[in-house]
C-alpha cells in the first residue's frame, strides 16, 4: 500500500493526492488533509483507490451508515456542506479559461434533514432482496432498510422487501411525505407476467404499479405502463403541489 497526504476533493467524492514521484491518484473513503494508506490501481489511465488504513484521520471523520450511495458518507455534516462548495470552485477554475474571474459560488445549503429526505430511489433487485450496487462496480449490497427515504419510500421498501420481487431486476419507488408510493417494476420478462404480483403489492399498500422493460442502455429507454392503481401521486416543492409518476425526473429532496 501507498501513504498519501490528501489535497483537494474533485467531484465523485474522491481526494486528490500527489505520489512522490509527481503522479496524481485519486482516493475516496478520505478527507482533505488525512494521511492515509491506499492500494492504488490504473483505471482508465488514471491510478485510483481507497483510503484502507486512516494514519492521521481528519477531525471531521465519523462513523459512515455503509450506505453504498453516499460519497461523504463518513465526514461530518457541517464539513460536507464545506467540500461541496470547494468542488464546484474547483470546476469552475478548472474549466474557465485562465485568467477569467471566478463566479461567486453561494454557501450550500444544509437540508432540513439529513436523512429521510429522498422521494425516489432506484434499488437493484438481488435473490428477491433490495440493494445498490458499489460505485464503479457490479458488486451489490443489500440494504434491510433505506435510511435516505421519505414516509412513502420507506413504506414501500418495507412491503417489498417482506413480499420479495419476483423475477424483478430493478425498482423505481417513488414516495411522497403522506406515505404514498407508487413503484415501477424493470424486468426483462413480459409485462403479463407481473399482473398478479402488481395486484398484491396494492393490497399491501402501495398506490400505484407500473413495469417498463428492462435496458442495459439505462431505465424507461422504452417507456413504461401501468399495471394497476393511479399512475401519479403529488409532492409539494415549496409553495407547488406537482403530480409526479414513478418515471418522472424531479428534484429528489423536496424540502
Amino acid at each position: 500500500m501507498t501513504e498519501l497526504k490528501l489535497e483537494r476533493m474533485v467531484h465523485g467524492g474522491a481526494c486528490l493526492a500527489r505520489l512522490k514521484d509527481g503522479k496524481l491518484a485519486l482516493v475516496s473513503g478520505g478527507i482533505p488533509g488525512e494521511t492515509v494508506r491506499s492500494t492504488l490501481k490504473t483505471v482508465s489511465g488514471v491510478l485510483q483507490g481507497f483510503a484502507d488504513e486512516i494514519v492521521q484521520p481528519s477531525p471531521d471523520r465519523i462513523d459512515g451508515s455503509g450506505h453504498p450511495g453516499l460519497d461523504l458518507d463518513h465526514v461530518a455534516y457541517g464539513r460536507q456542506l464545506e467540500l461541496k462548495r470547494e468542488i464546484v470552485q474547483d470546476a469552475l477554475q478548472r474549466a474557465l479559461p485562465r485568467g477569467s474571474e471566478l463566479p461567486e459560488v453561494l454557501e450550500t445549503v444544509a437540508a432540513p434533514e439529513q436523512w429521510g429526505y429522498r422521494n425516489t430511489v432506484q434499488p437493484v433487485v438481488v435473490r428477491g432482496r433490495l440493494g445498490y450496487r458499489l460505485p464503479g462496480t457490479h458488486e451489490v449490497r443489500l440494504q434491510d432498510s433505506e435510511p435516505l427515504g421519505n414516509k412513502g419510500v420507506t413504506n414501500a421498501w418495507n412491503v417489498l422487501k417482506d413480499m420479495g420481487a419476483k423475477g424483478v431486476k430493478e425498482l423505481v419507488i417513488r414516495g411522497n411525505a403522506k406515505g404514498e408510493a407508487l413503484v415501477a417494476l424493470i424486468a426483462s420478462a413480459s409485462s403479463r407476467n407481473y399482473l398478479e404480483y402488481a395486484h398484491e403489492l396494492m393490497k399491501a399498500g402501495l398506490q400505484g404499479v407500473a413495469y417498463a422493460e428492462f435496458d442495459p442502455r439505462g431505465r424507461f429507454r422504452r417507456g413504461s405502463r401501468r399495471l394497476t392503481g393511479t399512475r401519479h401521486n403529488t409532492e409539494t416543492f415549496g409553495q407547488f403541489e406537482l403530480s409526479m409518476s414513478a418515471s418522472s425526473f424531479a428534484q429528489p429532496n423536496a424540502a
